[in-house]
């Protein structure tokens, strides 16, 4: 019997599969290469208890932002290998000292991206820095109840469709977990990754094996102009900049996100998330006294436990006013991410292509009046969203 929302609504949260108490849900890969749940007929019995804890059948309502703040991690280490400012490993070693796990994305040693709990301060860095890939959760909603259960807090990070997946799966209000979640462009298709990574690394002379970490932000060059970055075993540290990099502008360019992203069901302060993260793009602008191209994130505290745990971080912190601070930021502000419009002729293309970072390029340059057109389609729709929308935080 399936009970689950319509495939392109579909988040990939897996709460869906780590709820169903006879195991007939199982998280499998589209035709795109995004997790979705595949429901065994012969074990679901019509319990329900997958719809119940979908984000996506259960939306929750916006949620205003207590306060909005800068913060930069007092430790240049931390600051200078986390994507912005150094918020998240800041958290997370206070959960950790006071005796709590950390669940959040990492990546595997096949270079996918998975969910995983840590209890341990040597355990942390691979937690930290940004994924642009959407995470594999795996049994992470069942380990974070696990813990709460036992007395132990628990620091959550994911996406917001995944916070709020989350919440979903808890179905109550738990006092030990601190939830947090980011400002999010969407989530690329993880096997889309798998491929243009096999590519990136032939046109670099680099096998797999010889791979010692890859970092979708790397500062080596500024915080503004962040690169990805691979660091080989012996040394090696090799920049691919954006330009170049054909996975980075699909990303950017809306052309590989899932197509949930553009109608998320969770952005926008629907999360319920205790924190969102961010960069403070705009520091310069309202604080240029704390922008030295390192990193500063923007944190938005969603509820009094958050704002009390922010407090007690020992980052160096300083107050921002909401509206400005998120003004630019749309993948916060707006509950719609325009698609590229030749996303569907690039997926449909992509199982045929020889070569998938030649297919984005390809796919990205758009005839000189077709850009221009997108461009105009692009600024109208976001003035739309701007003019109608309910902010909830007014």
């Amino acid at each position: 019997m399936n009970l689950l929302p319509p495939h392109d609504t579909c988040c990939g949260c897996g709460a869906c599969a780590q709820a169903c108490p006879h195991a007939a849900i199982t998280m499998a890969p589209d035709a795109e290469g995004f997790d979705q749940p595949q429901c065994d007929e012969a074990r679901c019995t019509g319990c329900r208890r997958c719809a119940t804890v979908c984000p996506v059948l259960h939306p929750l309502p916006p949620a205003p932002p207590l306060a909005a703040m800068g913060a930069i991690n007092t430790d240049d280490g931390v600051r200078r290998r986390s994507a912005s400012g150094g918020t998240f490993h800041a958290l997370a070693s206070g959960v950790l000292a006071r005796g709590g796990i950390v669940v959040a994305a990492a990546m595997d040693g096949d270079f996918a991206v998975r969910h995983r709990a840590v209890g341990q301060p040597a355990d942390l860095l691979p937690l930290c820095g940004s994924k642009y890939v959407q995470s594999h959760t795996g049994d992470a909603f069942r380990r974070v109840r696990a813990a709460l259960r036992s007395g132990r807090e628990v620091l959550f990070v994911g996406t917001p469709c995944q916070v709020a997946a989350l919440r979903c799966f808890l179905g109550r209000e738990e006092p030990l977990l601190l939830a947090a979640d980011f400002f999010c462009h969407g989530v690329p298709s993880p096997a889309l990754w798998q491929r243009c990574l096999d590519e990136m690394l032939r046109r670099i002379g680099v096998g797999r094996s010889d791979v010692a970490a890859i970092a979708f932000r790397d500062k080596s060059r500024g915080w503004r102009r962040y690169h990805t970055a691979i660091t080989t075993r012996s040394g090696r540290h090799i920049v691919i900049p954006r330009r170049d990099n054909a996975y980075q502008r699909a990303f950017d360019e809306n052309l590989s996100l899932r197509q949930t992203c553009h109608n998320c069901p969770a952005r926008a302060g629907r999360s319920h998330s205790d924190i969102t993260m961010a960069d403070f793009w705009d520091v310069a602008r309202l604080r240029p006294d704390m922008d030295d191209d390192g990193g500063v994130s923007l944190i938005l505290a969603n509820t009094q436990r958050g704002a009390d745990v922010l407090r007690s971080t020992g980052l160096r912190i300083f107050d921002a006013d909401i509206a400005e601070a998120t003004r630019h930021n749309p993948a916060y502000t707006e509950t719609h991410t325009p698609p590229h419009p030749r996303r569907q002729e690039f997926f449909a293309s992509l199982a045929t292509a020889p070569d998938a970072s030649r297919l984005i390029r390809q796919m990205l340059h758009l005839p000189p009046l077709q850009a221009l057109h997108r461009q105009l389609n692009l600024h109208i729709y976001l003035f739309k969203q701007r003019l109608f929308r309910l902010k909830p935080w007014k």
